[in-house]
């Protein structure tokens, strides 16, 4: 779980891990990506994303997946912009 932190206040938090899939290699999948309602536009997301991003180099992914509800307006159009599936080689 990586959290995301402004003294000491958990603002926000991603759930994700490594896996081998034969259509994908080795990636890190993304299951949950949330920030508190207060934080959010303040980069937060953005910055989380950049750390799973180098996380997943450091560990040899060949991908980054996240999928979403479609009920998540708002959170799609900040994985459109972002993030879909990014290919890291």
């Amino acid at each position: 779980i990586l959290q995301a932190k402004c003294s000491d206040q958990v603002i926000g938090l991603a759930g994700f891990r490594i896996g081998h899939k034969l259509a994908w290699g080795k990636h890190l999948y993304i299951d949950d990506l949330v920030t508190d309602e207060d934080a959010r536009s303040k980069g937060i997301g953005f910055a989380m994303l950049n750390w799973l991003e180098d996380h997943a180099k450091t560990m040899d992914c060949a991908q980054i997946h996240l999928d979403s509800g479609v009920q998540r307006f708002q959170a799609h159009k900040f994985y459109a912009i972002t993030v879909t599936i990014k290919i890291l080689r």
